[in-house]
């Protein structure tokens, strides 16, 4: 391992590459998940198809969606570039299947050959060379690399999550090095337009940057540099990415005419910070806060719609009936009971990396102050953020092993040097506390066997297990029949799309209102309020997978339903004459007729 600047020595970084993908290789072998398991990782490859059939750069509609109706999604045409420029690649050699097949696998091992050498990066900028190693093998045992790394996983979650390994490298480094403030405000502006879970990251390093000034007037060139590439970027992303007609349509979940303005107007409170000649903390601390305040204020008194959030428009009704079951949009602790594994592998990787990183800005010099408030902060800001939504919890873990490497390269030190008991203790803590995976196994007797979306785990009658209902081979005597509009479960409406040429009603993304609505009625109320959905939106199909229900209730029903909701009487095969079976030979999916509306 090279120890000069923040050198990562290349053969080392494939090495635990290796070693990642015969991990990932063993859990697949053993899981036997489909390669598509999760229902965003089916969705994003029907963007990228639509797309390369023809469907224009700013056309985000999913237009099978939603049916007959359409819904215009959220996601980032940016993210369904590499995905689409690996396809055509090799598409005259493998075809479409194969090329897609590949690019399924290549995809997200790129994206964990950068994450991997962005960790040993930022190790080495905390602790020397000899972090570097630990660095990449802390990452390659965290729980991201299983969950948002693994081939299948063609989601904007593995590239959001370079993007932010990426901008705390970036940050850290402008911190000696100023010109990189540049980049870090042109990635920061990047992973804005991927999504706006990239949000904590982006304020992380603001508060780093702006936190660094405060401390030394000479970060000023740093404040002013990321100033700059954020305005820059997130303006020339916009004109980009987002058609001209909705440049001044405000947008609470994506790139819109209010993040660009935040942006904007934190590009240009940073270069005037920067050009102020404060030459006290006690001066140049209420600027900053005060600029801050102002810049909240204009942005709440410009887009009050936003003030609640990216979910702050959603119907009170879906928020109770649909988003409150959702597992990773629940606070981490909610889930400490269920799922005590993920919440320790997860959430004690970041506290002990917070709590490291307080330490060593105690501790160590003067001169790296900055450097481990920074890390601080982007841990900190991590936590607080997994105690409000679950699925926050990738971003903590994926930061943590450089911090981890840190503990375990100062540690190793101390006990070469004094044998101090204590830093063998810290030694073997540190692989362990920050081995996501390792901390799993560990807490796995305390948890139930995880449900496969949101779906009761287990084998249900017949044999089949959950994860069958997401494999192609299941949808191939439906892609047979005549493209039509199907009614399904929520879990299955983006395969549905995938591997079919129908057009479904509902699948779980906040944008699709009226069709969750919809689908979540259909199921959970009488069979004559289904049947008056099905008039309305000219519906063909039903379609359920029993592998997906808990006593052979479909997912959707809620525990309000009463026993003539018309998920209940499929359960019991009481079925209402509008609806008649139709076989599927073969396939774990039920198939039912609906009769034309009069």
């Amino acid at each position: 391992m090279t120890a000069k600047g923040s050198s990562v020595d290349w053969r080392v970084l494939l090495a635990c590459l290796a070693l990642a993908v015969v991990l990932l290789g063993l859990r697949e072998a053993t899981d036997a998940a489909p390669l598509l398991a999760d229902t965003d990782d089916a969705m994003r490859l029907v963007e990228v198809r639509d797309l390369l059939a023809g469907q224009g750069w700013y056309d985000l509609m999913q237009y099978r969606l939603d049916t007959p109706f359409g819904v215009l999604m959220h996601w980032s045409r940016l993210a369904d570039l590499p995905i689409a420029g690996l396809i055509v690649s090799a598409r005259s050699l493998l075809g479409g299947p194969g090329s897609e097949m590949l690019a399924a696998w290549l995809y997200p091992l790129g994206l964990l050959l950068v994450a991997l050498w962005l960790s040993g990066r930022i190790a080495v900028r905390l602790a020397g060379g000899a972090a570097a190693l630990p660095g990449m093998l802390l990452f390659a045992f965290s729980v991201v690399t299983f969950a948002d790394f693994a081939p299948g996983r063609l989601d904007h979650h593995a590239m959001q999550l370079v993007l932010l390994l990426a901008l705390a490298d970036l940050t850290l480094g402008a911190l000696s090095r100023p010109r990189l403030g540049l980049a870090a405000g042109v990635v920061a502006a990047v992973g804005l337009a991927v999504g706006l879970e990239s949000l904590p990251g982006l304020l992380a390093a603001v508060g780093s940057l702006g936190l660094a000034w405060v401390l030394d007037e000479r970060h000023g060139r740093a404040l002013r540099g990321f100033g700059i590439g954020l305005a820059t970027g997130a303006s020339a992303l916009f004109a980009a990415t987002v058609p001209p007609e909705r440049w001044l349509v405000p947008a609470c979940d994506a790139l819109s005419i209010v993040t660009v303005a935040a942006g904007i107007g934190t590009g240009a409170l940073f270069v005037l910070l920067s050009l102020l000649r404060l030459r006290t903390a006690s001066l140049r601390l209420p600027a900053g806060i005060a600029a801050a305040a102002v810049l909240v204020a204009a942005l709440a008194l410009a887009f009050p719609e936003c003030r609640a959030g990216p979910y702050g428009g959603l119907d009170p009704w879906l928020v109770s009936h649909w988003l409150s079951r959702v597992e990773e949009a629940q606070p981490a602790l909610a889930l400490l009971a269920d799922r005590p594994d993920f919440v320790l592998a997860a959430g004690l990787p970041t506290l002990l990396g917070l709590g490291f990183a307080l330490w060593a800005a105690a501790m160590r010099p003067r001169a790296e102050l900055a450097r481990w408030l920074s890390m601080a902060l982007f841990l900190l800001l991590a936590l607080l953020v997994m105690l409000l939504q679950a699925r926050a919890a990738r971003i903590g873990a994926s930061l943590a092993p450089s911090v981890g490497a840190a503990l375990i390269a100062t540690a190793r030190t101390g006990w070469q040097h004094e044998r101090r008991p204590l830093a063998l203790l810290a030694l073997v803590g540190g692989w362990i506390g920050f081995a996501g995976m390792v901390l799993t196994l560990l807490a796995s007797p305390l948890a139930g066997a995880p449900a496969a979306s949101g779906a009761p785990a287990g084998l249900a009658a017949g044999g089949l297990d959950a994860a069958d209902c997401f494999r192609p081979q299941a949808y191939a005597g439906l892609a047979a029949l005549p493209p039509g509009r199907v009614m399904a479960p929520l879990d299955l409406g983006a395969h549905l799309l995938a591997f079919t040429g129908h057009a479904v009603v509902g699948a779980p993304y906040h944008r699709a209102e009226a069709g969750l609505r919809d689908t979540l009625r259909f199921f959970a109320g009488p069979a004559e309020e289904a049947r008056a959905i099905a008039r309305h939106r000219g519906l063909d199909w039903l379609v359920l997978c029993p592998a997906l229900a808990a006593g052979g209730v479909p997912p959707d029903v809620g525990p309000e339903a009463g026993p003539e909701a018309l998920g209940r009487r499929l359960a019991r095969e009481d079925l209402p004459d509008w609806l008649s079976e139709r076989s599927l030979p073969g396939s774990p999916l039920h198939l039912f007729a609906i009769a034309p509306g009069s």
